[in-house]
């Protein structure tokens, strides 16, 4: 069965991919901060840190803008479900 992505929050969205950048510079920052011992470079290493998923938050919310106006105009994503059983 085929379903459609008709729209997505655009918030939700903002804060999903936010914390997605969050676990992601967490692995970024310390190969940052390794490779660099002097000078103000710590400075940009610490604002990119911040800034990263701040950014991913405020990429995400547009993300999700831009995907509902190309929704309303071409259709959502077309993806397959199909129902499972529950195993426990």
């Amino acid at each position: 069965m085929k379903r459609q992505i008709k729209r997505l929050s655009v918030l939700q969205t903002g804060k999903i991919l936010g914390m997605l950048y969050v676990f992601v510079s967490l692995i970024i920052f310390p190969l940052l901060a390794f490779s660099v011992w002097k000078g103000r470079v710590w400075a940009g290493v610490l604002i990119l840190g911040l800034l990263y998923p701040i950014l991913g938050f405020i990429g995400g919310m547009l993300l999700a803008v831009f995907y509902n106006l190309s929704a309303k105009i071409l259709g959502g994503l077309e993806f397959e479900v199909e129902d499972v059983e529950e195993s426990r």
